[in-house]
């Protein structure tokens, strides 16, 4: 193609003038991919600020649960005045005359103080109420009004039983060192299995092999976890059993795993992390560069140094 062809041909693309012809549509569609791309950042940070403001309502309401009981149905003369001043009940319990317990829900009733108590008025009730005195119908308040849950008990109860028993307990503590004693075991299990599995598959595995266990280490990482809890509940777990009365036949001990046990729990974690932890501590070891390794090599250091 001659010089003439080629600038005749970069003229008609740039419509003559040096510049493109679709410029402005460029432009129109970057600005209409930004608009997008902001649309979507602020949706994303509205979605997390609407489920963090959630979460925290509950997690707030939890310590505000009001316990008290109202029994005794009752017909009261109160005013307007005392109505307005009566804070809105929150999750009230109450007792009718068959001893059978319900939940009340919120905004339902009013607390009412007169002079021989407090009384739970539904709020339909009280628009029955004007100026003058009205009569209104009524559940006496039998208990006193406290947090069924308060923060001290919560952080530093030892007890964590929320549905089961008369008494529900709301300790945190279990979950907390449940949790820790778990993580411990998984790490005890996982970390240096982990690391010696990236040592030889950096170092010292063929090629060849390495590029078939790589790919199966990242497969087993996204296996979901649900897989790994029926694991330790059908197989670690009565594993651990069996060991535990092989254990006590010879040593005449008294080892004994219940069904939901952290030992389990822990190995099942391990087993879970363990591909993770191999996969990232191989790449890290292949991320050295080869010139540290060399230099390693000049000063005298032995492959296993390195």
């Amino acid at each position: 193609m001659s010089f003439e062809e080629s600038a005749k041909k970069l003229k008609t693309l740039t419509g003559g003038a040096g510049r493109p012809r679709n410029r402005r549509l460029l432009q129109f569609r970057e600005r209409l991919i930004k608009l997008f791309v902001l649309g979507c950042a602020i949706f994303s940070v509205a979605t997390t600020a609407s489920i963090i403001f959630v979460l925290s309502s509950e997690t707030l309401s939890f310590f505000r649960t009001n316990t008290s009981v109202a029994s005794e149905s009752t017909t009261l003369t109160v005013t307007s005045q005392q109505i307005d001043e009566a804070p809105t009940l929150e999750n009230w319990r109450i007792v009718d005359s068959t001893k059978q317990e319900s939940l009340l829900t919120d905004g339902d009733f009013k607390a009412v103080t007169t002079e021989s108590g407090t009384v739970l008025v539904p709020t339909d009730e009280l628009s029955k109420i004007d100026d003058d005195d009205g009569t209104v119908t009524g559940w006496k308040e039998t208990g006193a009004r406290h947090a069924e849950v308060g923060l001290g008990e919560f952080l530093g109860g030892t007890e964590w039983n929320p549905l089961l028993g008369e008494e529900k307990q709301f300790g945190i503590w279990p979950l907390i060192s449940g949790t820790l004693l778990i993580t411990a075991i998984a790490a005890v299990f996982a970390l240096p299995i982990g690391l010696i599995t990236a040592i030889f598959l950096s170092e010292y595995a063929p090629e060849r092999l390495r590029n078939t266990v790589k790919p199966i280490l990242e497969i087993l990482a996204g296996i979901p976890t649900v897989v790994f809890g029926f694991f330790a509940l059908t197989v670690l777990t009565p594993g651990l059993n069996w060991m535990g009365e092989l254990y006590n036949s010879l040593a005449k001990g008294e080892l004994v795993f219940d069904t939901y046990n952290a030992m389990s729990a822990g190995l099942a974690v391990g087993i879970m992390i363990l591909p993770i932890v191999s996969s990232l501590a191989e790449d890290a070891l292949r991320a050295v560069p080869k010139s540290l390794r060399d230099g390693a090599f000049a000063l005298g250091a032995t492959r296993l140094d390195v």
